[in-house]
């Protein structure tokens, strides 16, 4: 079974003019295992494996040192800190990756854009799952307030009628409900966020600096991550 952990990122006028969902979805039988390093990793940083808000991570405090990164002083250290949690995605054989990256300045206004992506991702998912022969359960971060409801009465029609549209398709690998979590107790939902922060930043319309250049450049070329196993551009294209 492979285990699906997804975030949002929202568009904003710095140079972030995309709406983002998606994350990682994980074989059900290396969860420990990257819970493991992870937690480690949370020690060395917080000095405790306790899950709290103060010993979270988000890749845009990490990188900005922010909130729980106020301290980290020098660059350098915080670069180390998102290097070591792109390695851990880097798994190719049991960590893909999922995106919808949803253009809004093309689509129609009144359209209601994060439904659509959700739609897209579930049937993404869906395509994973079934060129794998697994079967997927889906968990997303609690703090995203109306999406909660909405995502699981959304799952359930999908599910019983397929998706919609004239291309709609049928969803017969996705299991159960949407699950939903706060992301301060999720480290494997604390990854997705930092993938998709990965994905939004190599796709900025502002130059990157500082710190970033060398990360994009770590990513790109050193771990290969941020081509997406599944995805779907809108308006745009898909795989």
């Amino acid at each position: 079974m492979l285990i699906c952990y997804f975030d949002e990122v929202k568009p904003n006028p710095d140079g972030q003019p995309y709406y983002w969902l998606g994350g990682l979805a994980m074989r059900d039988s290396i969860l420990q295992e990257v819970e493991s390093d992870l937690s480690a990793l949370g020690y060395e940083c917080f000095g405790t494996y306790d899950l709290l808000p103060s010993t979270e991570f988000h890749a845009t405090d990490i990188c900005s040192g922010n909130r729980n990164f106020r301290r980290w002083i020098r660059p350098d250290r915080r670069l180390e800190v998102l290097k070591r949690l792109a390695q851990v995605i880097a798994r190719p054989d049991s960590i893909f990756r999922v995106v919808v990256r949803m253009d809004v300045a093309r689509i129609a206004r009144g359209v209601d854009y994060e439904a659509m992506a959700f739609m897209f991702l579930v049937e993404k998912v869906n395509q994973l799952c079934r060129g794998r022969q697994e079967l997927a359960l889906m968990i997303g971060d609690f703090e995203h307030g109306g999406v909660v409801e909405r995502s699981v009465r959304s799952l359930a029609q999908y599910r019983q009628n397929g998706t919609l549209y004239a291309y709609g398709q049928d969803i017969d690998r996705v299991i159960d409900t949407v699950h939903f979590a706060h992301s301060h107790h999720s480290r494997l939902l604390q990854l997705a966020d930092v993938y998709m922060w990965f994905k939004q930043l190599a796709d900025r319309s502002d130059e990157a600096r500082g710190i970033k250049v060398e990360l994009l450049r770590y990513l790109r070329e050193d771990l290969g991550i941020m081509w997406p196993t599944k995805y779907k551009l809108w308006p745009g294209g898909e795989e």
